[in-house]
């Protein structure tokens, strides 16, 4: 009997489900090996690239021109400047958000207006005639 996807998958615990990105000096190609779904599916909807091998647990390996790799960088670094607007735009929300806190607590002493959710709906005209 042939087990399913999710069985498969399911059988590798998530340490087993890895992605391997493997290059090197001599080569212009760049080989991956993954079990990841959405790297899996940006790299065959996406890029266009067909799996060279899957294997039984769900992995497929690629071959794609190392160029198209990414190099890793640095997060920008803001400037105080920019570290003082953000502060700024975060004091803001709060004073709202702890604002609108103090509305609503001004109505829990007070009766609510009649609530509707709980009438039963008036029968439609669609409904009278079939009758």
């Amino acid at each position: 009997m042939r087990k399913s996807r999710m069985e498969t998958e399911a059988s590798l615990g998530l340490w087993e489900r890895e992605t391997i990105i493997n290059y090197n000096e001599a080569e212009s190609v760049a080989y991956i090996y993954t079990h990841n779904r959405a790297l899996i599916s940006h790299l065959e909807k996406k890029l266009g690239l067909k799996p060279t091998a899957k294997n039984s647990h769900g992995g497929r390996d690629y071959e794609l021109p190392k160029k198209w790799l990414r190099k890793p960088q640095n997060p920008p670094k803001k400037t105080e400047a920019q570290m003082q607007a953000s502060r700024d735009v975060m004091t803001r929300l709060q004073a709202k958000k702890r604002a609108g806190v103090n509305k609503q607590n001004q109505f829990c002493g007070e009766k609510t207006p009649k609530d509707t959710t709980n009438q039963t709906p008036k029968k439609s005209s669609a409904s009278r005639r079939s009758r």
